[in-house]
This record gives structure tokens, sequence and C-alpha cells, in this order.
């Protein structure tokens, strides 16, 4: 996902240098392209640092902390797919309709974005939740025995 929506964001970014509204005047030169491109830039690279912490987790920690690295990874994936749909969709309403061209490839991108983040693995409720109850000192919930 991260992938994909950091690959939106390099082409959205040649892509609009050469458009155009409709009174001629250039796309990139608006404030409201600019803020919607640092906004998708922030939330990309906060989702490429929750994925590197996650990634540079010391393979010989104590028995007693790795509940709680767990609980933090999942929750951490969870928030890097909310950041991943955040960042593409606000590249897709900034490219208006011609995003949804067949062969625009930020279409392509917001379609496998949001159907990833439909993964069980990324459910927001499961993941955040199980994070609360081993901050809190509960017990993971039977229901959920995938953690």
């Amino acid at each position: 996902m991260l992938g994909a929506a950091q690959g939106a964001y390099e082409h959205f970014r040649e892509w609009i240098k050469t458009r155009v509204s409709v009174d001629g005047a250039p796309i990139a030169q608006k404030a409201s392209t600019q803020v919607g491109m640092a906004r998708a830039a922030a939330d990309l690279d906060a989702a490429e640092l929750l994925l590197r912490r996650a990634a540079q987790v010391p393979g010989d920690l104590p028995p007693a902390e790795i509940p709680g690295r767990i609980a933090r990874s999942v929750r951490d994936f969870a928030r890097v797919s909310e950041l991943c749909v955040s960042a593409i969709d606000t590249l897709i309403m900034l490219c208006g309709t011609a995003g949804f061209a067949s062969n625009h490839p930020i279409q392509r991108a917001w379609r496998d974005i949001h159907f990833a983040a439909t993964h069980i693995s990324l459910n927001t409720e499961a993941n955040y939740s199980h994070f609360g109850r081993i901050e809190l000192g509960l017990p993971p919930d039977p229901s959920r025995p995938f953690f």
C-alpha cells in the first residue's frame, strides 16, 4: 500500500506540473494543490516512519515485552493503512475526473489501496482495541485469537 501510494504521489507531482485549469491558469500554482500535496506527502512520510520502526524490532526482546510490541505493531499497521488511504484520496481528489480515467495510474493505485485496506489484518477496530487492552493491562480479547 505504501509503495503504491508513494508511486502515485510521484506520478501526480510530475503530471500536475503540466495541467491547467479551465481558465488556463497552471494548477500547480494553486495553493489548494500545494496544500493537498503537502498533506499527502506528510501522511506518506508518517506511514513510512511507522513501518520502519516496526521493522526494526530487535529479535531478542524479553518475553514480557513481546505482547506490547506486537500490539504496537498491529496498531501501527492499521494506522499506516489509514494514512495511505488518506494520501491517495487526497491525490485523486486533486486530479479531478481525469484521475479516474481507466489509463490513469492514480485510479489504479486508488483502487488497489482501498482494496488492500479492507484486509482483516488491517482492521482498525480490532487492532486499536487490542493495543488499548494491552496498554490498560487487560488480556487479549479471546474472540480474536490471531494476536
